[in-house]
């Protein structure tokens, strides 16, 4: 039987955050942007929003909630989604999304935001990990050479998020046989293209948008700060930098992969363009109310100095004074 559209539920959208892709600002944007228990962000850490460390403990949670609550759940978003969270929701369209990054860029990022834990006193192994030496803080370069943490990690992300293991972080974690990552490669990829949405970080203003459309989010936020540059990509050596490309192809043709995905997801969807127009013009007539009476008090410091300056000015503004009050 043909559900009634007016009964239908709107699509779930599932945003399986890589780190370091811009997946922090648009958490925020939705829990802030959505009303209470549309959104709900999943990672592991202690002190979020929703702290989970496995398939299971994802299970527990989802099916511990009244129907009411996944009902009106809009987006899942956070690092600990995993493949097969479709399966809590059989009465929903599931709409998977992720964004890339350029792997140098997201690399530099990486190492940078467990730098800035790491100088700020936290001590977590897997920020010791990368940034810790023998001799004192480790440069990028020597993190990259200490162990393989920085090494196609989106690729060992994504294989985390498809077989449910945790090697991502695991600087002992091997993927040295190059027959095996082909076949994990081509697995990767045949999930990916299952996504309802690859997005890029370097088009993260626009694919943003888009789906800010489609989610309903009416208020706009200042994008999450960025980490303190430790490590200047602009500074890379064309020895170290060819070094890194070999290392990592993994996670290159993964970039490659998602480019394409993106740009074929904007051909065959021609109103991209349109709304996120839209939704640019509408964030720039958005002012919240700190912007509203930082203009406020602005224009009367302008009037002030104009009721000095013109008498005509001054009278004006007293004949109407009832009215502007």
């Amino acid at each position: 039987m043909k559900i009634d559209d007016q009964n239908k539920k709107p699509p779930l959208y599932i945003f399986l955050h890589i780190p370091k892709t811009g997946g922090t600002t648009f958490g925020r944007h939705l829990i802030g942007g959505l009303k209470k228990g549309e959104a709900i962000g999943i990672y592991s850490w202690p002190g979020t929003l929703v702290s989970i460390k496995s398939l299971e403990e994802l299970d527990k949670l989802i099916n511990s909630w009244p129907a009411a609550a996944k009902d009106r759940l809009r987006v899942i978003h956070g690092h600990n989604i995993y493949l097969g969270i479709e399966k809590l929701f059989p009465d929903r369209e599931i709409r998977y999304l992720t964004f890339f990054r350029e792997p140098l860029s997201r690399a530099a990022s990486h190492y940078n935001f467990y730098r800035q834990k790491f100088e700020a006193g936290a001590r977590a192994k897997y920020y010791t990990d990368i940034v810790e030496g023998q001799k004192g803080v480790l440069s990028f370069e020597e993190a990259f050479l200490k162990n393989k943490i920085l090494h196609n990690y989106t690729f060992k992300f994504l294989a985390d998020f498809i077989f449910n293991t945790d090697s991502a972080e695991d600087p002992q974690a091997d993927y040295s046989n190059e027959q095996a990552n082909q076949k994990i490669l081509a697995k990767i990829k045949a999930v990916l293209k299952k996504f309802y949405f690859i997005g890029l970080t370097e088009n993260s203003e626009d694919d943003f948008l888009y789906f800010y459309y489609w989610l309903g989010v009416k208020k706009f936020f200042a994008n999450q700060r960025r980490s303190k540059k430790f490590f200047d990509l602009s500074k890379i050596s064309p020895e170290f930098k060819n070094l890194w490309q070999s290392a990592n192809w993994l996670d290159g043709e993964l970039y490659k992969w998602a480019i394409k995905s993106n740009e074929d997801f904007k051909k065959s969807h021609p109103e991209f363009q349109r709304v996120v127009l839209l939704m640019k013009i509408k964030r720039f007539f958005y002012l919240p109310q700190r912007y509203l009476t930082s203009l406020r008090v602005l224009l009367y410091k302008i009037s002030a100095i104009l009721k000095k300056k013109s008498n005509v000015y001054a009278k004006l503004i007293n004949k109407f004074k009832f009215i502007l009050v």
